[in-house]
């Protein structure tokens, strides 16, 4: 199966999960703690406690579980609600590269004075 990354929505589950879960089992945490639906046209992506291995759950006429571990460095991981928000595409992308999509550098207010 070739997923047409763009038309899915991504969602981040903060903290750790148990990479020994199988697709059932993240499905239904999905439904009890994310509050969403597992069965919707979106990507849910975990990161284990060691942050070296990364989980994507979607559904498409059955679960598939996507995952990519690192042998070298650690994925950045949001560990509240607070940084994990609804993610794009792009920030599915660069989470894969290794980049560190959660942490938001701050907007300066028009106020400020040079």
């Amino acid at each position: 199966m070739v997923f047409d990354f763009d038309t899915y929505n991504y969602y981040v589950s903060p903290g750790t999960t148990d990479m020994r879960r199988g697709s059932d089992s993240l499905a239904q945490f999905v439904t009890e703690h994310m509050k969403m639906d597992p069965f919707s046209k979106s990507m849910f992506l975990f990161c284990s406690k060691n942050k070296k291995t990364l989980a994507v759950l979607v559904w498409d006429n059955g679960f598939w579980i996507m995952k990519k571990k690192l042998y070298s460095g650690t994925f950045a991981w949001p560990k509240d609600e607070a940084q994990a928000l609804k993610i794009t595409v792009d920030d599915v992308k660069r989470v894969i590269r290794g980049d560190d999509v959660f942490r938001r550098i701050p907007e300066l207010g028009n106020d400020l004075k040079f």
